[in-house]
């Protein structure tokens, strides 16, 4: 029932978000004053240009009719708090509703929603014939939020809305749903995430969310019992994933003696944390990490685990980037989606030869355990054993010398042997902050 739902809603609005915090993995704000463009004209319509009796009233009627109706504004709504199920919603007044987004008002249908315990929310919908955020940047500034655009005369940002009352707003594509902030209730953070992975991250987004449906994970920690935390990397990205433990599984999992070495894992790439009387019992609030915790982790978030040592017979690897490409004009329909084009770039160099896939086995079977760092693990390099099997090793970028080994086993083969990596894949090495002798760049 759960995917069928996520199916029909694929019909409504999906894209690019722009807000006053937004991190890479949904949940992480950024720090400081951040601001996302989105730019785009709004046609006039036939009869505003014709000037024809009656044509103004017309244009009003049409601007007071939600581009959604009720039921697939409550449907949305629905939707996003089926992923809150340890809370209960009811609806906010409708003039309080339209108070956060005042601003707004003339242009967006509210729906405000509010829990007994303090947490709230506000989604905005869009009217027909009217898109009052089009071509503004959004962004936070100290503890509010403001829209504006910039001013070529004065040289200048000029602010054209002011929210005092909320802390985020972000914009779904062509601005067709927003999601309001209230200062003063608390965020349900599982609710945004999955508004940011469905409004905001286009079909890939709506992909990994009915994938995170099915494996009845979380994007964020459950409010009690035990549960482990899954910190991994999957193609080119790096995801947070958390997983509720039922009473028994916590049990089993305090009971296994069979434990994980650390550097395996990457140390935070598993956490186990326990419940509240667990904690009181035992005096500690986390569990070690054993095979059977692995095994839950392998099972509902596709965990893998690889030693360096296990990195041979190497047939062919290949090494992949994406990157984006900014299209300084306006799209064919930048005057509806309220975004320019952002063409995706992607960089593949295949390796085969057996004395240059030799060196790359030497130098990644050879690495140590490292720690993380700040680098960016985008470089997807897979490995094809001769007897079939495949191992994903995230590169870092940068000028960093890193890598992930499985999902998120840190190993590093050091500033040289990273120089002698990058040398092996020339076409992609202008991308990874290296020099074309294998040097990082100066930044």
């Amino acid at each position: 029932m759960l995917r069928l739902m996520i199916i029909l809603l694929i019909c409504t609005v999906i894209g690019g978000c722009s807000g006053k915090e937004r991190g890479e993995m949904m949940v992480v704000p950024s720090s400081g004053e951040r601001e996302v463009d989105t730019e785009s004209g709004s046609p006039e319509s036939e009869d505003s240009e014709s000037g024809g009796a009656g044509s103004e009233a017309e244009t009003k009627a049409e601007s007071t009719k939600a581009s959604m109706s009720k039921e697939e504004q409550m449907e949305a709504v629905r939707f996003l708090e089926q992923f809150e199920s340890e809370l209960t919603f009811t609806d906010m007044e409708p003039a309080q509703a339209s108070f956060y987004g005042e601003a707004l008002d003339e242009g967006y249908d509210f729906i405000g929603r509010m829990t007994d315990e303090g947490y709230g929310y506000v989604l905005g919908f869009k009217r027909e014939g009217s898109d009052l955020l089009a071509g503004l940047s959004v962004y936070g500034k100290d503890d509010y939020v403001e829209a504006g655009q910039w001013n070529e005369e004065e040289d200048e940002e000029e602010v054209i809305y002011t929210f005092l009352e909320i802390s985020d707003l972000y914009q779904g594509e062509g601005n067709e749903v927003i999601y309001i902030q209230p200062s003063d209730y608390t965020m349900p953070e599982e609710l945004q995430n999955v508004f940011l992975y469905r409004y905001c991250d286009g079909q890939d987004g709506i992909r990994y969310l009915e994938d995170v449906m099915e494996r009845g994970v979380r994007f964020t920690p459950p409010s009690s019992g035990a549960y482990l935390s899954v910190d991994r990397f999957e193609n080119g990205r790096q995801r947070w994933e958390y997983i509720p433990l039922t009473e028994k599984e916590e049990m089993d999992l305090l009971a296994s003696s069979s434990l994980i070495a650390p550097e395996l894992y990457g140390k935070f790439g598993l956490q186990f944390f326990l419940s509240q009387e667990s904690y009181e019992e035992m005096g500690r609030g986390e569990g070690m990490i054993s095979s059977a915790a692995l095994d839950i982790a392998k099972e509902r978030c596709r965990f893998q685990v690889w030693e360096p040592q296990e990195i041979h017979d190497i047939v062919k690897a290949e090494l992949c980037f994406i990157h984006y490409e900014e299209n300084m004009e306006e799209s064919a329909d930048a005057g509806e989606s309220g975004t320019t084009d952002r063409k995706q770039i992607k960089e593949t160099e295949v390796l085969t030869d057996p004395d240059r896939l030799a060196r790359l086995v030497e130098l990644l079977s050879s690495s140590v355990p490292s720690d993380e760092g700040k680098c960016p693990y985008s470089g997807v390099l897979t490995l094809t054993r001769e007897d079939g099997e495949e191992i994903v090793v995230h590169l870092a970028m940068d000028s960093c010398d890193g890598f992930v080994l499985g999902s998120h086993g840190i190993y590093s083969p050091g500033k040289e042997g990273t120089e002698q990596l990058w040398s092996l894949f020339p076409e992609i090495r202008e991308f990874s902050g290296w020099g074309e002798q294998g040097r990082p760049k100066k930044q």
